[in-house]
């Protein structure tokens, strides 16, 4: 591999722990019960792909959810829901990201929704006191490029947006599909399966 210039970091299970059975529960307790099985395929349903994609918006997201209720629920309520989800971010993992600044271009290249980045942003500016964006030289959020992993398309806009070269870079994900895109592109990688954290994986880099 050549020398490596530049990192990017997917967000949910690498940054951030996630807890899908969590809003699957809340969902449930609100009563929209066809949100479970959405869920047990990883957003694979056509809501989750619209939304995360920017082609629904958070209000229609919303509404849709509300209607599948056979009781009164609040707009609220299904936020909270849906946010239930988004645990807490590795302290010693946005560590690395902060010393590894110095000596590479950090990116963020992830799949979500605008309603969980105003949630993560918010959790992140309360850990770390910043602007969660400024940790990266760019974060890229699939629900405002209309492109989402693990789809090629948005791993060459990355590289052609910020000029990056695939084997100067290494793309750092928790999903085995996201990787293998990643990898058929040229681009290293590392698999950051259950139990592994960021800072030891990476340690060769420092």
């Amino acid at each position: 591999m050549e020398t490596t210039k530049n990192l990017i970091f997917d967000l949910g299970g690498v940054l951030i722990d996630l807890d899908m059975p969590k809003t699957e529960k809340a969902f449930f307790d609100l009563g929209i019960t066809d949100i479970p099985d959405m869920l047990a395929v990883v957003h694979a349903h056509d809501i989750f792909l619209k939304l995360e994609t920017g082609h629904l918006s958070a209000d229609d997201f919303v509404e849709a959810l509300r209607k599948q209720s056979r009781k009164p629920v609040e707009k609220q309520s299904v936020i909270d829901a849906w946010n239930a989800l988004l645990l807490n971010f590795r302290p010693e993992s946005l560590d690395f990201l902060e010393k590894a600044g110095a000596h590479y271009n950090i990116f963020l290249l992830s799949n979500t929704n605008a309603i969980h980045e105003i949630s993560f942003k918010e959790q992140y500016e309360n850990l770390r006191n910043k602007n969660m964006d400024d940790l990266f030289t760019k974060p890229y959020y699939s629900h405002k490029m209309g492109l989402r992993k693990p789809d090629k398309e948005i791993f060459e806009f990355v590289l052609a947006d910020s000029g990056l070269e695939a084997g100067e870079t290494i793309f750092i994900d928790d999903n085995g599909m996201n990787v293998a895109t990643a990898q058929s592109l040229g681009i290293g990688t590392v698999h950051l399966t259950p139990g592994k954290r960021v800072e030891k994986e990476l340690a060769w880099l420092l």
